[in-house]
């Protein structure tokens, strides 16, 4: 199961399809979330948390900012009614106002999401009320605003062995973009940040 991509955005081949290329060369075909396809640019890095659909005529790679983003998608699916295109065009929504429509019982406000009708939306609020309050992966990744993927790998590694998520990017941040992974941790725990 793949959970998450990072690489280079290749092309984006349709509306909502980019060719993401990791550091491995290879090259995976990631339908992106509304939000995730807003900062999606030939030629940047990107990153996704991914869920991939398997169906019986095909695989679909989908992918999101965040993990709650990806754990809703999950949800959504698991509604008899909503397949991964519905599902994909509802994650265009924010996701908080996603989740205050679906508690509230705003079918109004779900209706207006394409392919989504009265009894879609009404199942939608019956099932997942009260169940898209989720709580974030206790390891998140970084934003780093460089695609140095050492500071990425160091970022990962620190905040898995319990290291604060802000100190840790702070550091990483002003590191020097020549050190390799291994040097940014020991520097990381030699500074006690």
């Amino acid at each position: 199961m793949i959970y998450f991509l990072t690489g280079t955005v290749r092309d984006i081949v349709d509306t909502r399809t980019a060719v993401l290329v990791t550091a491995g060369g290879i090259g995976y075909g990631v339908e992106l979330a509304g939000g995730l396809l807003a900062t999606a640019h030939v030629g940047q890095p990107l990153e996704c948390w991914v869920y991939h659909v398997i169906r019986e005529q095909s695989q679909t790679l989908c992918g999101f900012t965040t993990w709650e983003e990806r754990a809703t998608y999950a949800r959504l699916l698991s509604v008899s009614g909503i397949g991964p295109k519905v599902a994909m065009r509802i994650m265009d929504c924010p996701l908080p106002q996603l989740t205050a429509a679906i508690d509230q019982g705003d079918t109004d406000y779900l209706k207006q999401i394409p392919g989504l009708g009265k009894k879609t939306a009404q199942k939608l609020v019956l099932e997942l009320r009260g169940k898209l309050t989720l709580e974030p992966l206790a390891v998140s990744p970084i934003n780093l605003p460089s695609s140095n993927l050492a500071k990425t790998e160091a970022a990962e590694a620190l905040v898995s062995l319990g290291y604060e998520t802000g100190s840790v990017a702070r550091y990483l941040e002003a590191a020097d973009e020549a050190l390799g992974a291994e040097e940014l941790i020991t520097g990381y725990l030699r500074s006690g940040a």
